[in-house]
């Protein structure tokens, strides 16, 4: 409570704090540490009404072995536990808890099992309680005996030797999870999971991270590689600790992967127990200016953000791209992995040493120019060529693509789910003809009525000059009924202009007409400029 307090306090969004292990009865899963949590519903009632906000707890596929703990003594009466290499007791090996026996997610019963343990009469909770978090799925032990891992000759359900699916133990974890967590709430809320373990598929249940990085300039560099990697393989919700979990990262190299961190799709600080404390309001004041203004500038990114994470589900392409994916006939693209994209229309340059005070960037296709956002004031850069972008500790380069219609909230509130309230602006980046054009998602956010029911706007957003501004929207699914998720208001339109001299950036507010933008509903008109 006092964190999240202390997050309004200082006026930086928050969506998620995460719970490690010592949230529980000494590391049993789906139970609550009393002294921390003697009332777990009546504190996620009030994170709940802290601006929509969610806890999300880890769980781990080990399980301690205490005859007192009803799930270890309900998985062993039932032969749910992976067994030794003889198949006659279930594998002892050494975790968090302690001696600990692993779930054998192999077993279809055992799944089943595993996921009603997410529901609310056997873990009490709300759906505050946003997700879950699978940890040490590869799976891990301690015992370095066995490289940390099952020894490859445990059998699983059926007769199956450990080395024949050890890639995929992970992924039935989150399987199990997902069906669970579908269940406890009758099917009307999308599940969330993060996991560390996954595997072709995986990306059907659970999003990933990078798991336990170093608060290294160069861990910050290799999470870009690493990201669009995960992408290409389609395992796009990806992610790095920021500003690094194990090992204290200095306050530059905090700065730098917050500054990185908000154009990666999964967004997170998480430090190891005994690293210092570094949640935002606890810097210097410019330090916490810099932290503010970039969570802030995701913030307003989400409508984007959302509109390329659905685009992803349909059409499969990576949220973030590699230049060579989006550009396959540029080979320059094909020897970068320090910058990316951001759907087609973004473009982020990573700052990765200390004390930079530039960076070389490549700017992809010859009839493409790209606007920087960032810095001090607006400048545009030809494609197909290289610039030194100077940098200091404020931020990092980022641009975006001409002939493109980035929607952004006018403004940002304690946490996302003020953003769905929020009216939008456009900027709009005309290419050498004066057109741009984007395409804009909008649902309720967590249901599955989007898929159920076809509630839900997608629209192509066309912006034309011909001596005077047009600004045009057309639906993209006919079949698509809204119901009672809004279209927001599009208060302003920010035109990006090319001069001899630089960028000139005109704003409206009111059409030609004199009427307020904001005064126009853009879905039922089909027209606002």
């Amino acid at each position: 409570m006092e964190t999240i307090n202390n997050f309004d306090k200082y006026d930086f969004p928050l969506d998620v704090l995460w719970l490690d292990i010592e949230y529980t009865s000494e590391r049993k899963w789906f139970t609550w540490n009393a002294t921390s949590f003697p009332d777990p519903v009546e504190l996620l009632e009030w994170v709940d009404s802290q601006a929509h906000r969610k806890l999300v707890p880890i769980s781990d596929p080990h399980i301690k072995i205490d005859f007192e703990y009803n799930i270890y003594r309900e998985l062993l009466e039932n032969d749910y536990f992976v067994l030794d290499s003889e198949g006659r007791a279930p594998f002892v090996g050494e975790c968090w808890p302690g001696n600990t026996s692993w779930v054998d997610y192999f077993n279809p019963a055992a799944r089943e099992y595993y996921g009603k343990l997410h529901l609310y009469k056997n873990f009490p909770s709300t759906p505050a309680l946003g997700g879950f978090w699978n940890d040490m799925n590869e799976p891990t032990l301690f015992d370095n005996l066995y490289e940390r891992t099952f020894p490859f000759d445990l059998i699983h359900y059926g007769g199956v030797r450990h080395r024949d699916v050890h890639n995929i133990y992970g992924m039935l974890q989150t399987m199990s999870t997902h069906a669970g967590l579908i269940e406890r709430d009758n099917g009307t809320l999308r599940p969330f999971i993060l996991s560390r373990a996954y595997f072709a598929g995986s990306q059907r249940y659970a999003n990933k991270w990078s798991g336990d990085n170093m608060g290294r300039f160069d861990d910050l560099r290799f999470s870009i590689p690493m990201a669009l990697t995960s992408n290409l393989v389609g395992l796009a919700f990806y992610g790095a600790d920021i500003p690094g979990f194990f090992a204290g990262a200095t306050e530059e190299l905090l700065i730098r992967w917050y500054e990185l961190g908000i154009w990666l799709p999964f967004f997170r600080a998480h430090a190891a127990n005994g690293t210092p404390r570094r949640e935002p309001f606890l810097f210097g004041n410019e330090t916490q200016e810099i932290l503010r203004d970039h969570m802030k500038l995701r913030y307003k990114h989400l409508p984007y953000w959302y509109t390329v994470f659905y685009e992803h589900t349909v059409t499969g392409d990576p949220i973030v791209r590699a230049l060579l994916y989006q550009y396959p006939e540029d080979p320059v693209g094909y020897d970068l992995n320090d910058e990316f994209l951001i759907g087609s229309d973004i473009l982020v340059a990573s700052v990765y040493e200390s004390e930079a005070t530039s960076v070389q960037v490549y700017f992809p296709d010859s009839t493409d120019f790209w606007y920087q956002i960032t810095g001090e004031g607006y400048k545009f850069f030809e494609g197909s060529t290289w610039a030194e972008i100077p940098v200091n500790m404020t931020y990092i380069p980022v641009f975006y693509r001409s002939g493109s219609i980035i929607v952004r909230t006018t403004s940002t509130g304690r946490s996302s789910a003020y953003n769905r309230e929020a009216s939008l602006e456009l900027h709009v980046v005309p290419d050498r003809e004066n057109n741009a054009v984007t395409r804009l998602y909008i649902d309720d956010y967590e249901s599955f009525d989007y898929v159920n029911r076809k509630e839900f706007y997608y629209v192509e957003l066309n912006y034309q000059f011909d001596g005077e501004d047009h600004l045009t929207v057309t639906d993209l699914d006919e079949e698509s009924i809204p119901g009672d998720v809004e279209f927001p208001s599009i208060d302003t339109v920010h035109i990006y202009e090319r001069r001899d001299d630089g960028v000139t950036v005109k704003t409206l507010t009111e059409d030609r007409n004199g009427n307020k933008l904001s005064a126009i509903n853009l879905f039922k008109q089909k027209k606002l400029l």
